[in-house]
């Protein structure tokens, strides 16, 4: 028996999103889609964003189905190095 798939794929940018494609059979819309977890934070008097780990950790393991393969990419990031 083929078991089903679910796919994720993942912007790890802090702009970025989740997406999950569940198998039709599993009754959840095919297509759900999360922004990255992320809230800002004050330190030093400066703002600045930051992951909430816990809250993607979260995210994965209730789309996630143990009566599923799932497969997530994430997405590779090249950020431009000045010399």
């Amino acid at each position: 028996m083929v078991r089903a798939m679910i796919f994720v794929g993942i912007d790890p940018g802090l702009g970025g999103a989740v997406a999950v494609i569940h198998p039709e059979f599993d009754g959840k819309a095919p297509v759900v889609v999360f922004d990255t977890p992320s809230c800002t934070v004050t330190r030093s008097g400066k703002h600045r964003h930051e992951y909430l780990i816990e809250n993607m950790r979260d995210i994965l393991m209730r789309e996630a189905h143990s009566d599923c393969e799932t497969l997530a990419v994430i997405e590779a990031v090249h950020r431009d190095r000045k010399s």
